[in-house]
């Protein structure tokens, strides 16, 4: 539904802005096109010139030395010095290019838009400007696209875009208490400039988190904050934000320094509709990251890889080769082969010291994710003398972890170990009968 001029103008973010474009619509309502176009200008400059005011208001530094020079060359222009008018001209000139250059206020496409209104309102007021008799004749549609695209673009937007926006995000997201989670992580962002952000405030903001994360010089630098952010930024505005995370992470894979191809990696694997669309020339780079066994964070690169179909071969191979120490660094649910591979270690632990060990590494944590054959798995083992699990501590707080995660029945968990000789780690759980 194509919004009115009335409720378009009522988003106006300030009064002054409101009183100039509203005396556009006059004109445009009338027939005056020409007079409606250069009106739609003289708003768009008004309402700049207010969020220069504003961002400089609240501390930022641009801002404030874009308003002292235009101040200064007012106070020339009282005091008579007639240079001081080519200056303000100047500056009114290339409001556009400082808004975008400066405060990332514009995209590209934002840009064109407001750069062809003032190509437009020149032709309109400079008679200098055509080449020909006749006066310029904008139409009615043309006219009424310039006054939507500066109310849609300009005087509707809150003046804490572009580069006091960023730095804004950026704060949050580097603070003590960020939330932990991806889902936390959006409602946190949701209370941001994030929120209803325009396409090139989302650019902008995931072009300096993700090439921050590997920058020394960055406050973002090896902060884990940033990717929960970028996938928070992910899960708030999809359409916009995935095709730059995925252009990002293919400038970032090729790099070479090791930092740039971590981060890309870290983001593909957790976002799989992303990293099916790496390009094949780039899949390598991935397989052998996975394979580097100094990586602290390859068993969670790992455990998400096996989900890529490109790199299902290479995580399945690296993941049966998994230490008890890179198990048990895992953060996320495991995959099944991590499940798997886990079992396999802690069934063939050849003395009570490292069942201990595994048991608080991994098995213990994984016990809500083990099935009844895992289960059978490991206590035939302790039962046929394969593994040494039978007196240790380790055993004892593996079954006990089974038994709490409920993920088995308790009824079939005492079965297992019956069957195999264990009857002194069963435990009577009255509370199962008569549940199925």
């Amino acid at each position: 539904m194509i919004a009115s001029f009335d409720e378009l103008t009522s988003r106006c973010t300030n009064d002054s802005s409101k009183s100039h474009i509203a005396e556009a619509i006059k004109c445009y309502e009338s027939g005056a096109y020409r007079a409606a176009i250069v009106t739609t200008y003289i708003a768009v400059c008004f309402d700049l010139i207010e969020k220069l005011r504003s961002l400089s208001a609240i501390g930022d530094k641009e801002a404030g030395e874009e308003i002292k020079k235009l101040e200064n060359r007012q106070d020339a222009l009282e005091k008579g010095q007639t240079e001081a008018l080519r200056k303000l001209l100047d500056f009114e000139r290339g409001l556009l290019e400082t808004f975008r250059d400066k405060f990332g206020f514009f995209g590209k496409s934002e840009f064109e838009e407001m750069n062809r209104l003032r190509s437009d309102r020149h032709r309109c007021a400079h008679p200098t400007y055509l080449n020909s008799s006749l006066p310029y004749a904008p139409n009615a549609e043309l006219a009424r696209l310039h006054i939507v695209n500066a109310l849609n673009l300009v005087l509707t937007q809150p003046p804490r875009h572009g580069k006091a926006a960023v730095d804004a995000v950026g704060a949050v997201i580097l603070s003590t208490y960020f939330p932990e989670t991806i889902k936390d992580a959006v409602s946190r962002l949701s209370g941001t400039e994030l929120k209803n952000a325009r396409p090139a405030l989302i650019r902008s903001i995931v072009d300096t988190l993700m090439f921050g994360w590997p920058d020394k010089a960055s406050g973002f630098y090896k902060k884990n904050s940033v990717v929960r952010s970028v996938l928070a930024i992910l899960e708030m505005d999809r359409r916009e934000a995935a095709p730059r995370v995925l252009a990002n992470c293919i400038k970032l894979l090729r790099r070479t320094e090791k930092d740039s191809i971590r981060f890309a990696a870290a983001i593909l694997v957790r976002s799989l509709d992303i990293g099916e669309k790496v390009p094949p020339e780039d899949h390598s780079t991935l397989k052998a990251l996975i394979q580097d066994e100094k990586l602290v964070e390859r068993p969670n690169l790992l455990n998400k890889a096996l989900l890529v179909s490109y790199l299902k071969t290479e995580a399945r191979l690296e993941v049966s080769k998994l230490s008890a120490e890179e198990l048990g660094n895992l953060i996320s649910d495991p995959a099944r082969e991590v499940v798997e591979r886990a079992v396999t270690l802690f069934a063939s632990s050849r003395s009570w010291a490292s069942t201990n060990s595994y048991s608080s590494l991994f098995m213990v944590k994984f016990s809500q994710f083990i099935t009844a054959e895992d289960l059978e798995k490991i206590a035939k083992s302790a039962d046929d003398g394969v593994s040494d699990l039978i007196g240790s501590g380790g055993y004892t707080d593996f079954i006990a972890a089974c038994y709490a995660a409920k993920k088995i029945p308790s009824t079939e968990i005492s079965a297992i170990l019956s069957r195999n000789n264990l009857e002194q780690y069963v435990v009577e759980h009255p509370a199962d009968e008569g549940l199925n």
